[in-house]
């Protein structure tokens, strides 16, 4: 019996910490070597190639989405943490190689696999975790982390990179990825049976969800992408200036980011998933169909701002459905697949410069926001999505 002073929404809060806090760690890596370390490590070994290095990280991010839906497989037949460790372990094996000369290339590979696979056994603890009722509020904090990871990720890897320090940067980096997931491991105590006799009334349809996870990112990474050449062009900056401005406003996007996202996650167990997709879908589209009109870097802020919040609310909307429609015994399995549209979103952002080569901005950022528009409005017409879920209880997670 809990005590007269006890919180009983202290286990709430406790489970919902322990399924988001490794997205601080998989954010920082994830996002730190192809941005940051990677690139570092070559240049100091005297390699300028442009186009070596976006090939590089195109095939190792093609290769990472690939092995996730087979190790997500593998969780949900041996469980979640073993996957989680195995996966931790890699990550810190070539993040650890990167520092030799001659292995950056294979070891960012092997780093970036490695995370991916810690990803497949930890997603899927929101679903084996949390009840349909809350997961809105999972999937929020986990656009909390997720984005603050990688704006941490960024300011800490910068700093000892700008002062030429690897060692330490590799260390902290190793850090931020386990200490989270050794903290969530105690958070959850004890573990039991994977999907011990879940009783999930959903559908597992993840087609219409993937669609319009695939449909919205586009146009978020479209803008994303080409935001530094945007800002020269529409500004009149040289590359310094420009590159000054566009930190600034993609620092500003990832903070609004992530202040909307525990907002939005609560509005999306309030307000249902479809809604609040609908609603991002369209914040989101207007911002970057907007965005071609800006002539100040004050009114590109405050239309980046109107995209962080349209992408905080689609997201925490998108997440919470994807943990809802997964079947027992497969979802490690069906949210791996589920990142592939991730996957191809980041792919095919890129052969947007051909549409601004060839027609400019204005079109590029036009077909971004109808992209994202029209994702919201595939995620809202989805039945499978309706409303809030019913409150059914969690499964339990292998250790």
């Amino acid at each position: 019996m809990a005590s007269p002073t006890s919180d009983p929404s202290e286990p709430v809060r406790r489970r919902l910490l322990a399924v988001s806090l490794g997205w601080v760690g998989i954010s920082v890596v994830a996002e730190g070597i192809p941005a940051l370390l990677l690139p570092h490590q070559l240049l100091a070994a005297g390699e300028r190639d442009a186009t070596g290095l976006g090939m590089v990280t195109l095939v190792t991010i093609a290769l990472a989405a690939l092995i996730q839906p087979l190790a997500g497989r593998w969780s949900d037949a041996v469980g979640r943490w073993p996957i989680v460790w195995v996966g931790a372990a890699t990550a810190v094996g070539g993040l650890g190689l990167m520092l030799i000369p001659g292995l950056v290339v294979p070891a960012a590979v092997v780093a970036i696999v490695g995370v991916s696979v810690a990803q497949a056994g930890h997603q899927p603890l929101l679903p084996d975790l949390v009840v349909p009722a809350q997961r809105g509020r999972g999937a929020g904090l986990k656009g909390v982390f997720d984005v603050g990871g990688a704006f941490v990720g960024f300011l800490v890897l910068g700093a000892f990179l700008g002062a030429g320090s690897a060692v330490p940067a590799v260390v902290v980096l190793a850090m931020l990825l386990v200490v989270p997931f050794a903290v969530a491991r105690r958070l959850i105590g004890s573990p039991a049976r994977v999907g011990a006799e879940a009783e999930q009334a959903v559908d597992g349809g993840l087609a219409a969800l993937m669609a319009s996870r695939f449909l919205f990112l586009l146009g978020v990474y479209v803008v994303g992408r080409f935001m530094l050449f945007f800002v020269a062009d529409r500004l009149g900056l040289g590359a310094d200036e420009a590159a000054a401005a566009t930190g600034l406003l993609l620092a500003l996007l990832a903070l609004g980011s992530a202040v909307a996202a525990l907002p939005a996650g609560w509005l999306a167990d309030r307000l249902g998933r479809r809604r609040l997709m609908l609603g991002g879908g369209l914040a989101a589209g207007a911002g970057m169909g907007l965005m071609p009109l800006a002539d100040s870097l004050a009114m590109l802020g405050v239309l980046g701002l109107l995209i962080a919040v349209g992408s905080a609310a689609f997201s925490a909307g998108n997440w919470a459905a994807l943990a809802d429609r997964t079947t027992t015994g497969q979802v490690g399995w069906q949210l791996g697949v589920a990142n592939l549209a991730t996957a191809g979103a980041v792919a095919l952002a890129g052969a947007f410069g051909i549409v601004i080569d060839h027609w400019g901005f204005a079109v590029a950022f036009g077909l971004a926001s109808a992209s994202a528009v029209a994702g919201g409005i595939l995620a809202w017409r989805d039945a499978g999505t309706a409303g809030a879920a019913t409150d059914l209880r969690p499964a339990e997670v292998t250790g």
